[in-house]
């Protein structure tokens, strides 16, 4: 969990740059380093569910945690980024959406801080 949380923070700057750089290519190396940094934290997270649930409820685990995963990314994260951009005008001003875009690196910062807590609290019980 400790390096799930240290990828999502990783992520935070990378966002960022991403949205508000105007050089291209910082714009290009931002996308692919935040592709691969976004993409790091799938393993290990599935490695621990496994932990978590134990060898009876594995596949039950995955199966909820890729579920709730793709729910939030999918049915919540994209409508919502959607509902902010035309809250803030991106019909008219294409540039607002990056300021919807910016719930991006917020999620990214607030799951760093939940993983980091859950690794705590998972060293404690240990």
């Amino acid at each position: 969990m400790l390096f799930s949380a240290a990828c999502a923070l990783a992520s935070v700057p990378l966002w960022v740059a991403l949205l508000f750089s105007g050089n291209v290519w910082l714009l290009l190396l931002a996308n692919f380093v935040l592709l691969g940094v976004a993409l790091m934290w799938l393993g290990p997270a599935a490695a621990d569910v496994h932990d978590i649930a134990g060898p009876h409820l594995r596949g039950l685990g995955v199966a909820i945690y890729f579920f709730t995963v793709n729910m939030a990314a999918y049915g919540i994260g994209g409508p919502l980024i959607g509902r902010i951009s035309d809250a803030l005008g991106a019909d008219k001003y294409p540039s607002m959406m990056r300021y919807g875009m910016l719930l991006c690196p917020v999620a990214s910062a607030l799951a760093a801080l939940l993983l980091w807590l859950g690794s705590r609290r998972l060293e404690r019980e240990a």
